[in-house]
């Protein structure tokens, strides 16, 4: 006769995941959006006090350093938030260089489990924000302006390696993820075989970034060397140009900017005679062309990198997966959950991005289902198990996931309306045009997560066939051995299905776009406005500077625009002559 404890010991353990699941989840979140919501009021102060609590778990080590960087920045805390951000860079390289044994353990148990590595974007913003830390520390210190500058210019270089091992060396964690280890491995090769996803064009992939380098080229301009800001500019404009505009949705008119700066240090130097006609001619419009007969050394330049909105927030989304052992294949549905406007956008995500869609998916769903068959399956992926199916017996997965299946988890963005519309530029009530769109950090998010989305799909797929094979065994095992193999295994399904996740982990605080503009005027006093229209009409905010210019001098305005909150700040920032 078998005592009560051993069967209470087990059932006390799946409820008590099931229980800190849920509780853990819920707070997490609540935790967060308290922190953003104090951020968007401006109250800053309380967001730090907020994040600090809320990133206290070692997993989250590097959100908490870059979180807390960002929001100490944006409260004027520039020292402090260069010491976070110089710790989020150091624990970005270790996780980089951890073993793929300790990936692999993660990945089969849970993503939100694991620490939290950060996208490649996210680590080239450590040092963007570093290099603007610099510039806010320059202009309030005249005394160390040269030493600030060079440091906001060692930043620049840093990005420029960072850039570079992301276009060249970009798949390392990819293949690491992938090794051929233990039972998780093995379910990895089945569904990267079965399920090779649909194909993913090279330009979702972040290889590069325009801005940074347009970034770069003002550093440089800065610090008195024209020529590399010369090089900096014209990588941007070329950057820009031969397609990370269309990746990420930005006008052409950045393109032009970028080449205008190009020519204009090159107009600086002097010397390039017949190549700076040719670029000028090729590069610039008529406009852009006149902005350059009329660049004057001794004028002052005003330069706006506004920062507007936030980033959007990572999301879980829900599917179902049986094996159907007749045609032998497993068929993956979506399971909408939230208020209407998330279910429409998690069905717009799974149709976009996993359900059937080309002619013979058609066409074997018309011969299986006829017309229902082939409506229900815009709502459905399939994945041929027949040539693996020997296989799929041998583990007894079919047995595992028979009758309920499983659930599964991946993650996906929700759409997010924009509150705002166009952002202008007024000096002395006299409008001098609207910002230009140089960086869309929320295009960046969604091309990257859609990019990786067949992986996250094939490794959800593994991870939770693993769990329910290992539930499935213990109520076949354990449970039979106590003569409730039933109870145990349907309370282990439980278990497996609330504990299933996604990473849905991002950098918050991050802007939602940042538009550029530079504005040539005559030394003098002079107020100058930033007014961002709502998205139907009225105002969405506004910031103004009261300035005095001298000749040749350079202000850089870094405003931060989020949910109507006003600021005005006087930013003297002026370059001094080498």
């Amino acid at each position: 006769m078998l005592s009560f404890w051993p069967m209470g010991r087990w059932v006390f353990f799946l409820l008590a995941l099931v229980f800190l699941q849920l509780v853990g989840c819920a707070t997490y979140r609540d935790g967060i959006d308290a922190g953003l919501a104090k951020m968007e009021q401006g109250e800053y102060s309380s967001a730090i006090s907020l994040m600090e609590r809320q990133y206290s778990d070692k997993d989250d080590l590097l959100l908490q350093r870059v979180e807390l960087g960002l929001l100490h920045y944006l409260n004027g805390d520039y020292s402090q938030a260069i010491e976070y951000f110089d710790r989020a860079e150091d624990i970005a390289e270790q996780l980089y260089t951890q073993r793929a044994s300790d990936m692999l353990l993660v990945a089969m148990s849970s993503p939100l489990q694991g620490p939290y590595r950060g996208a490649q974007f996210e680590k080239v913003f450590i040092h963007y924000y570093k290099s603007l830390c610099y510039l806010q520390l320059a202009q309030n210190d005249g005394d160390s302006y040269e030493s600030l500058i060079e440091k906001a210019r060692v930043e620049t270089r840093k990005v420029d390696v960072l850039l570079s091992e992301i276009a060249f060396v970009k798949g390392d964690y990819q293949q690491a993820r992938e090794r051929k280890q233990q039972l998780f491995g093995k379910m990895m090769r089945i569904f990267n075989r079965l399920n090779s996803g649909r194909d993913i064009h090279d330009e979702l992939e972040y290889r590069e970034d325009a801005y940074i380098r347009y970034l770069n080229g003002i550093i440089y301009e800065l610090n008195g060397e024209y020529d590399n800001a010369r090089i900096a500019y014209q990588k941007s404009a070329v950057l820009y140009e031969e397609g990370f505009a269309k990746q990420y949705g930005l006008p052409s008119a950045m393109v032009q900017q970028a080449w205008l700066d190009t020519l204009r240090m090159m107009k600086r130097a002097g010397g390039y005679g017949a190549e700076l006609e040719r670029l000028q001619r090729d590069k610039l419009d008529a406009a852009g062309r006149g902005l350059l007969a009329a660049y004057d050394e001794t004028d002052a330049q005003v330069i706006i990198l506004q920062h507007l909105g936030v980033i959007p927030h990572r999301s879980e989304m829900n599917l179902h997966a049986r094996i159907n052992p007749v045609f032998k294949e497993l068929v993956v549905n979506v399971v909408p959950t939230g208020r209407a406007e998330h279910q429409q956008d998690q069905v717009a995500w799974f149709q976009t991005l996993y359900a059937e869609r080309g002619v013979l998916d058609h066409l074997v769903n018309f011969h299986q289902g006829g017309v229902i068959g082939t409506v229900e399956g815009v709502f459905t992926k399939k994945i041929a198990l027949s040539p693996v199916w020997d296989v799929v017996e041998g583990l007894g997965l079919d047995s595992a996931l028979g009758g309920t299946g499983m659930r599964l988890t991946v993650p996906y963005y929700p759409s997010k309306s924009k509150a705002y519309g166009d952002s202008l530029f007024s000096v002395n009530g006299e409008t001098k045009g609207r910002l230009i769109k140089a960086q869309s950090l929320a295009s960046i998010a969604v091309n990257e997560q859609i990019f990786n989305a067949s992986s996250d799909f094939n490794e959800s797929l593994a991870r939770e066939s693993v769990k329910n094979l290992m539930a499935y065994q213990l109520g076949e095992g354990v449970g039979a051995s106590l003569g409730v193999n039933g109870l145990l295994g349907s309370l282990s399904k439980i278990a497996m299905a609330v504990s299933s996740s996604a990473e849905t982990r991002n950098w918050l605080t991050l802007p939602y776009e940042i538009r550029v503009m530079r504005v040539s005027l005559p030394a003098g006093q002079h107020q100058v406005t930033l007014q961002t229209q709502g998205a139907i009409a009225g105002e969405y905010a506004s910031h103004r500077y009261d300035l005095m210019l001298r000749s040749g001098e350079q202000r850089v305005l870094m405003p931060r625009t989020i949910n109507h909150h006003l600021e005005s700040k006087q930013l003297a920032f002026v370059q001094r002559n080498k």
